[in-house]
Protein backbone atom coordinates (compact mmCIF):
# COMPACT_ATOMS: atom_id res chain seq x y z
CA UNK A 1 0.00 0.00 0.00
CA UNK A 2 1.46 3.36 -1.10
CA UNK A 3 3.00 5.58 1.76
CA UNK A 4 1.10 9.11 1.07
CA UNK A 5 3.76 12.30 1.98
CA UNK A 6 2.80 16.11 2.14
CA UNK A 7 6.09 18.19 2.22
CA UNK A 8 5.73 22.11 2.48
CA UNK A 9 9.45 23.76 2.00
CA UNK A 10 10.25 20.86 -0.95
CA UNK A 11 12.87 23.07 -2.32
CA UNK A 12 14.52 24.31 1.00
CA UNK A 13 17.20 22.81 2.50
CA UNK A 14 15.84 19.58 4.43
CA UNK A 15 13.83 18.40 1.40
CA UNK A 16 17.08 18.16 -0.66
CA UNK A 17 18.00 15.29 1.48
CA UNK A 18 14.56 14.08 2.70
CA UNK A 19 12.48 13.69 -0.89
CA UNK A 20 15.10 11.56 -2.88
CA UNK A 21 15.35 9.80 0.66
CA UNK A 22 11.85 9.22 0.43
CA UNK A 23 12.00 8.32 -3.21
CA UNK A 24 14.02 5.03 -2.46
CA UNK A 25 10.99 3.84 -0.65
CA UNK A 26 9.12 2.51 -3.34
CA UNK A 27 5.85 2.35 -1.55
CA UNK A 28 6.20 6.11 -1.21
CA UNK A 29 3.99 8.68 -2.85
CA UNK A 30 5.62 12.42 -2.02
CA UNK A 31 3.27 15.71 -2.51
CA UNK A 32 5.89 17.91 -2.49
CA UNK A 33 4.06 21.67 -2.30
CA UNK A 34 5.74 23.98 -3.93
CA UNK A 35 4.44 28.25 -4.47
CA UNK A 36 7.31 29.23 -6.67
CA UNK A 37 10.41 27.40 -7.20
CA UNK A 38 10.05 23.79 -8.40
CA UNK A 39 12.97 21.91 -6.91
CA UNK A 40 15.41 20.09 -9.34
CA UNK A 41 14.27 16.31 -8.03
CA UNK A 42 14.46 13.49 -10.83
CA UNK A 43 10.84 13.24 -11.80
CA UNK A 44 9.55 9.90 -10.95
CA UNK A 45 5.90 8.72 -12.63
CA UNK A 46 3.59 8.43 -9.95
CA UNK A 47 5.84 8.90 -7.11
CA UNK A 48 6.32 12.60 -7.49
CA UNK A 49 4.00 15.27 -7.79
CA UNK A 50 4.24 18.83 -7.55
CA UNK A 51 1.51 20.40 -6.11
CA UNK A 52 0.55 24.13 -5.55
CA UNK A 53 -2.78 24.05 -3.93
CA UNK A 54 -4.57 21.67 -1.14
CA UNK A 55 -7.09 21.30 -4.30
CA UNK A 56 -3.85 19.36 -6.39
CA UNK A 57 -3.36 17.05 -3.28
CA UNK A 58 -7.58 16.50 -3.58
CA UNK A 59 -7.63 15.74 -7.27
CA UNK A 60 -5.13 13.21 -7.39
CA UNK A 61 -6.02 11.29 -4.35
CA UNK A 62 -9.42 10.78 -6.20
CA UNK A 63 -7.83 9.94 -9.36
CA UNK A 64 -5.86 6.95 -7.57
CA UNK A 65 -9.37 6.42 -5.22
CA UNK A 66 -7.23 7.42 -1.95
CA UNK A 67 -8.53 10.37 0.72
CA UNK A 68 -5.29 10.14 3.09
CA UNK A 69 -2.27 11.82 3.57
CA UNK A 70 -0.19 9.43 6.04
CA UNK A 71 2.76 11.86 7.03
CA UNK A 72 3.15 15.57 6.47
CA UNK A 73 6.36 16.77 6.95
CA UNK A 74 6.30 20.84 7.10
CA UNK A 75 9.51 22.39 6.30
CA UNK A 76 8.45 25.63 4.50
CA UNK A 77 9.02 29.40 5.85
CA UNK A 78 11.30 32.31 5.37
CA UNK A 79 14.99 31.36 5.49
CA UNK A 80 15.54 31.71 9.31
CA UNK A 81 19.30 32.72 8.86
CA UNK A 82 18.99 34.58 5.25
CA UNK A 83 18.92 38.14 7.11
CA UNK A 84 19.28 40.22 10.45
CA UNK A 85 16.28 39.69 13.47
CA UNK A 86 14.88 42.93 12.82
CA UNK A 87 11.00 42.87 14.23
CA UNK A 88 9.92 43.07 10.58
CA UNK A 89 11.79 40.10 9.92
CA UNK A 90 10.58 38.38 13.26
CA UNK A 91 7.03 38.74 11.93
CA UNK A 92 8.00 37.62 8.09
CA UNK A 93 9.23 34.63 10.28
CA UNK A 94 6.40 33.93 12.56
CA UNK A 95 3.89 34.22 9.37
CA UNK A 96 5.33 32.37 7.30
CA UNK A 97 5.12 28.91 9.52
CA UNK A 98 2.58 29.83 11.16
CA UNK A 99 0.24 31.15 8.59
CA UNK A 100 0.86 28.51 6.87
CA UNK A 101 0.17 25.79 9.59
CA UNK A 102 -3.16 26.82 10.13
CA UNK A 103 -4.17 27.30 6.43
CA UNK A 104 -3.37 23.72 5.83
CA UNK A 105 -5.02 22.79 8.37
CA UNK A 106 -8.03 24.38 7.27
CA UNK A 107 -7.81 23.52 3.71
CA UNK A 108 -7.22 19.55 4.55
CA UNK A 109 -10.36 19.97 6.55
CA UNK A 110 -12.22 21.35 3.74
CA UNK A 111 -11.01 18.85 1.11
CA UNK A 112 -11.79 16.14 3.75
CA UNK A 113 -8.82 14.84 3.59
CA UNK A 114 -7.32 12.66 6.51
CA UNK A 115 -3.92 13.23 8.34
CA UNK A 116 -2.13 10.64 10.10
CA UNK A 117 0.84 12.81 11.53
CA UNK A 118 2.39 15.76 11.09
CA UNK A 119 6.10 16.79 11.53
CA UNK A 120 7.71 19.94 11.46
CA UNK A 121 11.67 20.76 11.84
CA UNK A 122 11.64 23.21 14.13
CA UNK A 123 12.24 21.33 17.46
CA UNK A 124 16.32 22.39 17.85
CA UNK A 125 15.65 26.15 18.07
CA UNK A 126 12.72 25.51 20.84
CA UNK A 127 15.46 24.10 23.70
CA UNK A 128 17.28 27.86 23.37
CA UNK A 129 20.83 27.87 24.09
CA UNK A 130 21.84 25.25 26.49
CA UNK A 131 25.62 25.51 26.33
CA UNK A 132 26.95 22.65 27.83
CA UNK A 133 24.26 20.93 29.00
CA UNK A 134 22.98 17.93 27.08
CA UNK A 135 18.80 18.74 25.78
CA UNK A 136 16.52 15.87 25.51
CA UNK A 137 12.39 16.37 24.53
CA UNK A 138 11.93 16.10 28.54
CA UNK A 139 13.93 19.81 28.86
CA UNK A 140 11.57 23.01 28.99
CA UNK A 141 11.18 25.70 26.14
CA UNK A 142 14.28 27.76 26.15
CA UNK A 143 14.03 31.62 25.90
CA UNK A 144 14.44 34.37 23.41
CA UNK A 145 12.56 34.61 19.85
CA UNK A 146 13.83 31.03 17.81
CA UNK A 147 12.17 29.04 21.15
CA UNK A 148 8.59 31.30 21.10
CA UNK A 149 9.07 30.74 16.64
CA UNK A 150 9.41 27.26 17.67
CA UNK A 151 6.65 26.86 19.99
CA UNK A 152 4.25 28.66 18.01
CA UNK A 153 4.61 26.18 14.56
CA UNK A 154 3.97 23.27 17.42
CA UNK A 155 1.22 24.55 19.29
CA UNK A 156 0.01 25.14 15.63
CA UNK A 157 0.34 22.10 14.74
CA UNK A 158 -0.34 20.12 17.48
CA UNK A 159 -4.21 21.71 17.30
Amino acid sequence: MAQNYFITGASGFIAQGLIPALLQNPEARIFAYVHHDKPDFPEVQDKLHYVYSIQDVRSILMQLGESKIHTVVHLAGAGIADWPWTPKRKEELKNSRWDLVTRLHQSFSDAEIVIDRIFGASAIGFYGDGGDYWLDESAQQGRGFAAELCAGIERRIAS
